[in-house]
Parts: C-alpha cells; sequence; structure tokens
C-alpha cells in the first residue's frame, strides 16, 4: 500500500497444520496496513520492531477472544517499508524477499534451515523478537522488490542452498510489472499455472520504480 510518502508491502503465510492459518495470515497483512496508512515518523527499522509487535499482540488478543491456544493462528510475515530514502526489510519465517537494481538482484536475509523439513518460525512464537531478521539499506539502489511465501521457493530461487535469485524471472516479472497491461488479476493468473512441486499457498507481490 502507498500511504503519503511511505510505501509498504506485506505477505503472509499460515500455517497449514493449524487450525485458524488463514485467519492468523489475514489479520497479520490487515495489522500491518492498518499501521502503515497512519504513515510513519521514525527510523524505519524501528517502526517495523513495532509492527511485528503489534500483529503479536493482535493475534494474542484474537486467540483470548475465542479462547484458543495462539499458535492457532501461527503464521510466518514479511514486510517491506520505505520511508524517506530508506528501505527496511523484517521477516519472521520462510519467506522469500528479492530485490533489484543496477547490481542485479539479491535475496534478503533468507530464513535458516532447520533440523526438520518444513520446520519454520512464527509470529505467534512468543519470542518472535529473537526470530525477526531485519535489513535496512539505501533505497536509491533498489527498483524493484519482491515478496513471496516459500510456495514459490522453487521457481524463484535458482539455488535453494544459498538462496540465489533465479534472475530471469525476477527480471521479465518486473518489466510486466512495468506494462500498462500489468494488474492483480493477471499476476493471479500466472499463479495459478506455476506447479511449485511444494503443495503450499503461491503468494507473490511485486513492485517496481517506473
Amino acid at each position: 500500500m502507498v500511504a503519503g510518502s511511505t510505501v509498504c508491502l506485506t505477505v503472509a503465510d499460515g500455517a497449514g497444520s493449524k487450525p485458524q492459518a488463514a485467519r492468523g495470515s489475514r489479520l497479520a497483512v490487515d495489522t500491518v496496513q492498518k499501521l502503515a496508512f497512519n504513515q510513519p515518523t521514525c527510523a524505519p527499522d524501528v517502526w517495523l520492531h513495532e509492527v511485528f509487535g503489534e500483529v503479536h499482540r493482535e493475534l494474542d488478543r484474537e486467540a483470548n477472544g475465542d479462547g484458543l491456544p495462539r499458535q492457532h493462528f501461527a503464521a510466518t510475515l514479511a514486510i517491506a517499508v520505505l520511508i524517506g530514502d530508506q528501505l527496511a526489510i523484517g521477516q519472521v519465517g520462510d519467506t522469500v524477499v528479492v530485490v533489484g537494481g543496477p547490481a542485479g538482484y539479491t535475496t534478503i536475509d533468507p530464513a535458516g534451515h532447520g533440523e526438520y523439513a518444513n520446520e519454520t518460525d512464527f509470529i505467534t512464537h512468543s519470542d518472535w523478537a529473537a526470530r525477526l531478521r531485519m535489513t535496512v539499506c539505501p533505497a536509491e539502489a533498489v527498483d524493484a522488490i519482491f515478496l513471496s511465501t516459500d510456495g514459490l521457493r522453487y521457481k524463484i530461487l535458482d539455488d535453494l542452498t544459498a538462496a540465489k535469485p533465479y534472475e530471469p524471472f525476477f527480471t521479465d516479472l518486473a518489466e510486466f510489472a512495468r506494462t500498462d497491461g500489468s494488474d492483480n488479476a493477471a499476476i493471479e493468473r500466472f499463479l495459478s499455472t506455476v506447479d511449485d512441486q511444494t503443495g503450499d499457498d503461491k503468494t507473490l507481490v511485486v513492485a517496481v520504480r517506473t
């Protein structure tokens, strides 16, 4: 979303094994958008930390209101916020964030590998702050930002171990996003044709400079 001089992108993915995961991921995104609409006045990394904390608290309130464990609402969460000349990116869980610029495409602070396959972190964890990965960089070096859930990892990463982006995918998608015919529906149609071999949900957020 764009609010004044602030640009905020977010993606969340509910844990497939948790009964309220869809509600958790939707509530996480809605909370971020609500807070971004008020236009942050502090440094972007400070704002991001506050937002992740508020998402955690909002999920806790939702769970308490239903008399359910907070982990029933488990979700991963990635947020990218552009404030002034700084871009800050925060992630909890196995999200994938790639930025592009004159130097090419780079995966930002990829998630580590757990002991078990599909093991990841969630914003509902009590120690979410210790699991938060934060990156701040000059905005002028970034022409495109991509936020994805892990359901697309086999298509968008050329090397899973090193989390290296598959650059042709991002080059083509950035060019498409800059055309007059690009819109949300077109991206959704594209994603519906992609078989990522994971069986997981596929969510992709794209923002480019025009």
